[in-house]
């Protein structure tokens, strides 16, 4: 089973989430699993034991064609592992996700045929925002032998385990879908994440993995702060973040910081009000 993350840009946040999230794996590997990430900067990952797979800008920008669709990057990457490691399971992962649960129940999803993404989010009648905006295009139209229909659920794809034998397969399906669906409205956010939804209901029973991995997408702060905190202190005390992880139970990890945290509007408006109205005044450096 290969275990992998695409991460590329000069994000530095992204490649320390990326750490904490390969830990926490490493904790549970068996036989021939293998943890790969495909990057743009190998050089940020000498000090981890995972394969890097050096890739390009080049090959990024390629893979964002026809319509320079950023996301559409996550699709081509899982078909790239696939035709890397044609018989192997692959677990697809976002930087911001940590394993708390057992990874051998998810490998025995996968070994049954079956398909997980993070969590079902709801079918269309919950769709908001870009969401909306793509389902009121999309609704009705058929791309690789799929009609659009209102049983179609929305999964969130921060977590994608796909099983060897439906790979080609889904990968296929889901970039046909995401290309049609491009073709009639341009680019917007979460059109990988359906096409890969699509896809994976239409072609494998499907089953959630929150219960196993946690996804911080809506409080990334708190966890890069504990993350930096935790970079420091190895380097420091010439321990590996491998050793910190380690002697945490899953309660302690999953206590760090909350997952999600949701930041009224009102408040974001009126940080931005004060920041406006008061800004800082006198920065003044060190004179060398």
């Amino acid at each position: 089973m290969k275990i992998f993350y695409i991460i590329f840009g000069e994000n530095l946040g992204n490649h320390i989430e990326a750490y904490l999230s390969m830990s926490s794996f490493r904790r549970q590997l068996q036989g021939d699993d293998e943890i790969c990430v495909v990057t743009t900067h190998p050089e940020y990952y000498n000090n981890i034991d995972v394969t890097i797979i050096p890739i390009s800008n080049e090959q990024i920008s390629e893979w964002e064609s026809p319509h320079h669709y950023f996301w559409r990057v996550k699709i081509k990457a899982v078909e790239y592992m696939h035709n890397r490691f044609p018989n192997d399971h692959i677990i697809y992962l976002d930087t911001d996700t940590f394993l708390f649960g057992d990874l051998t129940t998810l490998r025995n999803i996968l070994n049954a045929g079956k398909s997980f993404m993070h969590l079902r989010e709801g079918g269309p009648e919950t769709f908001t925002g870009n969401g909306r905006s793509m389902w009121n295009k999309a609704k009705g139209k058929t791309f690789a032998g799929i009609t659009l229909s209102e049983h179609h659920a929305m999964w969130n794809a921060g977590v994608i385990g796909l099983p060897s034998s439906k790979l080609t397969e889904v990968t296929q399906t889901a970039l046909a879908i995401c290309d049609g669906i491009l073709d009639l409205m341009g680019s917007t956010h979460v059109i990988e994440q359906y096409s890969f939804s699509v896809s994976l209901q239409e072609l494998t029973d499907m089953e959630e993995a929150q219960a196993h991995i946690g996804h911080y997408w809506g409080n990334k702060p708190q966890w890069e702060q504990w993350m930096n905190d935790i970079i420091v202190k190895a380097y420091m005390t010439k321990t590996s973040i491998d050793d910190v992880l380690k002697s945490m139970t899953a309660d302690e990890l999953c206590r760090v910081a909350p997952v999600y945290v949701r930041t009224p509007s009102t408040q974001k408006r009126l940080v931005k009000l004060v920041q406006k109205l008061f800004p800082d005044e006198k920065a003044t450096y060190a004179k060398g």
